[in-house]
């Protein structure tokens, strides 16, 4: 295992999203990780999304496994970089361009990344209005949302209705999203390098928080497999949209395959998981690095 430059280290886990429990797992895998080293390490576990400063007094970088928006939209992020605390994961611009799916998706089309078709709204009849003409399926998202919380498949316009109640639970406004046929994809990047890619196998209709995080049939192929052209362009996407949303140091991409090898990048994860049924530390796995240095090398990374 690698020396660290940092001595000291507090990992923020807990808060006030819908991830809490996601994210307390995550912290605690972190905290485990470390505590192997030779870096202090402490788990501040937030009871709500106010940021303790005085207790970060003296630490040398702040571990962020806090997800929604506070952990994950830039605010954190903002408060840390004014107080000169350094801290793992993407800068407060790529968080803010990626935690607003809307904000995210205008500057992926202004990229040239290949992504569905869209439209968002604020009530159903507006969704259904503009979706006219499309047929199903449909994906419906929150905009402001991770771990797929409130996001299903929508097969009818009686579906718009039955399932915009659910999506306004987690945001103001909600998406709907050309769905893909295919195979579904994820891509993790470090350090600016892609990871093995991960195929994902549910016997759910898509990979949602339960394939994700309770279901134990969940597939988890690694590499997956795919010729070598349709890799590159799956990797070439990924990073396409890493640089689209100006983002740095680490995220985790979604891509969809569809059934003519034509890859469609549907969101970046800023802050990507670190639970055992989490994709980063999977695919770092395949690539050589245990976990405690991915966590290691979450820290260096500048």
């Amino acid at each position: 295992m690698g020396l660290s430059k940092f001595s000291s280290c507090v990992i923020l886990a807990g808060g006030e999203s819908d991830e809490r429990e996601v994210s307390i797992e995550s912290g605690k895998a972190v905290y485990q990780a470390l505590s192997s080293t030779e870096i202090a390490v402490e788990l501040l576990i937030l009871e709500d999304n106010t940021l303790p400063l005085q207790k970060l007094n003296g630490t040398d970088v702040v571990f962020i496994a806090l997800h929604g928006e506070f952990g994950e939209g830039g605010d954190l992020q903002c408060i840390l970089s004014e107080n000169n605390i350094p801290f793992t994961g993407s800068l407060e611009k790529g968080c803010r361009n990626s935690f607003d799916k809307i904000k995210a998706k205008k500057l992926m089309i202004e990229g040239g990344v290949n992504t569905p078709k869209w439209v968002s709204g604020k009530t159903a009849d507006d969704l259904m209005m503009q979706t006219k003409g499309w047929g199903f399926p449909l994906v419906m998202k929150p905009i402001m949302a991770g771990s797929s919380q409130g996001v299903s498949l929508v097969h009818s316009i009686d579906d718009i209705y039955k399932f915009t109640e659910e999506a306004f639970r987690f945001s103001k406004i909600v998406m709907l999203e050309q769905y893909i046929d295919g195979r579904e994809l994820s891509v993790s990047i470090l350090d600016g390098e892609t990871l093995p890619i991960i195929e994902l196998k549910t016997n759910r209709s898509f990979y949602d928080y339960q394939a994700k995080y309770q279901d134990d049939k969940t597939e988890y192929i690694c590499p997956a497999s795919l010729d070598l052209n349709t890799e590159n362009k799956v990797n070439e996407l990924a990073l396409q949209t890493f640089y689209a949303l100006e983002v740095n140091r680490l995220a985790r991409v979604d891509i969809m395959l569809d059934n003519l090898s034509n890859p469609y990048s549907l969101e970046l994860n800023i802050i990507p998981g670190l639970t055992p049924h989490s994709l980063l530390p999977k695919s770092a796995k395949v690539a050589g690095i245990n976990f405690p240095n991915l966590c290691l090398k979450m820290l260096e990374i500048d």
